[in-house]
């Protein structure tokens, strides 16, 4: 396998309209210079943004080396939102092992919607 992934914590809370970040600690467990393109899989998909260090979702590493991709959670504040327990998955594709991706499972705990608003009449 050319790659290990590991998450840094693999439960995180956050607030609808708010934002809660991970870090995903990537290692290039193969023998050449590899690029790694990070994806989110599930529900959270479409709510969360992974950034390396140029702000793409992806990351160039020697043999052993090892760096950072943050996953940024970002639920809308929505009364149709995501609430409770999201589960996830970050999948790390290796570009020269294709073969050798790894996947790490988490879930976001997603706090409930709630808006007041008041009337004069």
């Amino acid at each position: 396998m050319g790659v290990s992934a590991t998450l840094r914590t693999t439960v995180i809370d956050v607030e609808p309209g708010r934002e809660a970040t991970c870090d995903v600690t990537i290692t290039n467990t193969g023998g050449i210079v590899d690029l790694f393109t990070v994806e989110v899989i599930g529900e959270a998909a479409a709510w969360t943004l992974a950034q390396g260090p140029d702000e793409r979702p992806e990351i160039s590493l020697m043999p052993g080396q090892a760096g950072t991709v943050t996953l940024r959670f970002m639920p809308p504040r929505s009364a149709d939102g995501p609430f409770g327990e999201v589960p996830f998955a970050v999948r790390v594709f290796s570009q020269g092992d294709p073969l050798g991706s790894d996947v790490e499972e988490g879930t976001v705990r997603v706090g409930a919607f709630s808006e007041v608003t008041t009337e004069l009449s």
